[in-house]
């Protein structure tokens, strides 16, 4: 298997087809600008490297992508010459110690053309500043701009992912696969779950994977509480050993679970395993353009309620949904849930991942998936069987 090192994408990122898409967006919607305070919603139009400034409370990296004009990158001088930018972008440096550089943004409003203007912000569900609330907001108050919510054109623009972004995730589920081939193999009976845990990262990074993570719940007590990366209890025979994790290729994440159980799967791991296998395989296959999502997480979720087994937590339920989309964060809009409107569209990149819980396992399989013009495209992933761990 090839690493993240020897990644090749066929098709780089084209950031500026991304920032004229933006553009047409925001021409429709009477935006006279986009202003981003740094993280994912900076990387995806930008892409500059050395993004810690994108997350320092006291040298914050701001960017301003008008609706006219070059865009503006608010960087402190201190990490602007580790900057690289894309060769459109005007960089503008601060000098201070500043968690908003207020005169220096009011500046590049003025030299924008947008002082005045309508400008979008990240205001809504599942966006953040990145700069103090308190800060920001006495900012937008003595300014002439108006601030509105730009959520949703940034969801939706993020939502759809090119060839390269799709690699690149594609990749990312690769290095999972062989990083769950790998630690199933070093488990055994005694492993702790936090060695499980640790041994899984381990791999990730070993493979060529970046920005590893995962889940882990082993035994009894433990199979619903899949929020945990893993506890000091010593797996036995007969325990299941569930993984939910993932990694970043080029900053795009992986993330999908498997399991095994120490000494061989029983019937009943077996029987619980087909079924929760066989409702993730039938919301793959009601997804495709147009179709709602709410629709495809109310027919899973109704599915586990009316299972003929033992459960003891419905879990997609209790996690408020039954999928999400993958990208530059592991977890994105859309979101797969019953109270969640929206529709597939063609270039989403989703997981799928209703699950429930019994005395005797985590049952769990999530599936990445693509939408395809007619359907979706499962990328690649390892086995969905419960694995058999030597004891």
């Amino acid at each position: 298997m090839g690493t993240a090192a020897d990644f090749d994408p066929e098709h780089e990122l084209d950031r500026a087809a991304r920032r004229d898409r933006a553009r047409d967006r925001m021409a429709g919607e009477g935006l006279d600008a986009l202003l981003l305070t740094g993280g994912p919603n900076l990387a995806y139009f930008e892409g500059a490297s050395g993004m810690l400034g994108g997350e320092s409370g006291s040298r914050p990296m701001l960017y301003l992508l008008p609706r006219d004009g070059a865009p503006r990158l608010l960087v402190h001088e201190f990490l602007a010459a580790g900057i690289g930018t894309d060769d459109d972008c005007t960089p503008l440096t601060y000098d201070r110690l500043s968690s908003l550089p207020a005169a220096e943004l009011r500046g590049a409003l003025d030299d924008a053309g947008v002082s005045r203007g309508r400008i979008g912000v990240e205001y809504g569900r599942e966006t953040t500043l990145s700069v103090p609330a308190g800060g920001f907001r006495e900012f937008t108050e003595g300014a002439d701009a108006t601030f509105v919510d730009a959520q949703p054109l940034l969801a939706d623009l993020r939502s759809r992912k090119s060839a390269a972004e799709i690699g690149r995730i594609e990749r990312a589920c690769e290095i999972t696969d062989g990083a769950f081939s790998r630690t199933f193999a070093d488990v055994s009976a005694g492993t702790t779950g936090a060695e499980v845990g640790s041994l899984f990262r381990r791999h990730l990074l070993d493979l060529g994977g970046t920005a590893p993570w995962g889940l882990v719940a082993c035994g009894p007590g433990e199979y619903d509480r899949t929020a945990s990366g893993g506890s000091d209890r010593t797996v036995e025979r007969g325990d299941m050993v569930w993984i939910d994790g993932g990694c970043a290729v080029g900053g795009y994440f992986s993330d999908f679970s498997r399991a095994g159980v120490v000494g061989g799967p029983s019937r009943r791991q077996r029987e619980a395993q087909r079924a929760v296998r066989r409702i993730t395989r039938h919301a793959v296959d009601a997804i495709e353009p147009g179709v709602s999502t709410s629709e495809v997480a109310s027919e899973a979720d109704t599915a586990i309620d009316d299972l003929d087994l033992p459960t003891t937590a419905h879990l997609s339920r209790l996690a408020g949904r039954v999928g999400h989309s993958l990208g530059l964060q592991v977890t994105e809009l859309p979101s797969l849930g019953a109270g969640n409107d929206g529709t597939f569209e063609p270039g989403m990149v989703l997981t799928v991942e209703p699950a429930f819980a019994t005395d005797y396992g985590t049952f769990h399989v999530e599936t990445n998936v693509v939408v395809t013009g007619d359907g979706t495209r499962t990328l690649p992933a390892s086995p969905r069987e419960l694995r058999t761990i030597e004891p």
